[in-house]
């Protein structure tokens, strides 16, 4: 039996422990530990973009984030906590991000996000042939497939559209 005391360093421990036996059978350990609390990284779908929170029970040195291959932008931080907004670029693409304490502790995520701008919608009353009206406006920077109207309360009606401008 043997015990052996190793002081662990701030942030990420990989031990490896290979035991040979007077015979020559051998036993191999590998194990990664954690010293330190990693920093959680919550992303959310926000209009045009992705909303990022970070928080650490540390503080907070930098976040840097990039999509796809591009070069990381790095945001300087000096708190526990970040909230931000990342615009999305049109189309699917994989965002990269990476969080670091002032310890150096580091956490990573990665998440296919695609980048899309929400439909406009315009409602105006209008007068047309002596009746009051609604007058719906509704567009999109794609396609819009359809629309969905309840007038209060009553049945719903839905209108396909195909199109990216519905008057």
């Amino acid at each position: 039996e043997i015990n052996h005391v190793i002081d662990l360093i701030y942030g990420e421990n990989t031990l490896k422990i290979v035991v040979t036996e007077e015979n020559g059978q051998i036993k191999t350990f590998e194990k990664t530990f954690i010293a330190g609390t990693i920093p959680e990284i919550e992303l959310e779908a926000v209009s045009n973009g992705v909303k990022l929170i970070v928080s650490s029970d540390e503080i907070l040195d930098y976040v840097q984030y990039g999509w796809d291959d591009e070069k990381a932008q790095k945001i300087e931080i000096g708190e526990k906590q970040y909230e931000g907004i990342i615009n999305a670029p049109k189309g699917q693409h994989t965002l990269k991000i990476e969080v670091v304490d002032v310890n150096g502790i580091k956490a990573n995520k990665e998440q296919v996000v695609v980048g899309d701008t929400e439909p406009t919608v315009k409602v105006e009353s209008k007068m047309v042939n002596g009746k009051a009206t609604f007058v719906i406006d509704a567009e999109d920077d794609e396609k819009l497939k359809s629309i969905t109207i309840v007038h209060n309360g009553g049945a719903q009606q839905i209108i396909n559209v195909n199109a990216k401008i519905c008057h």
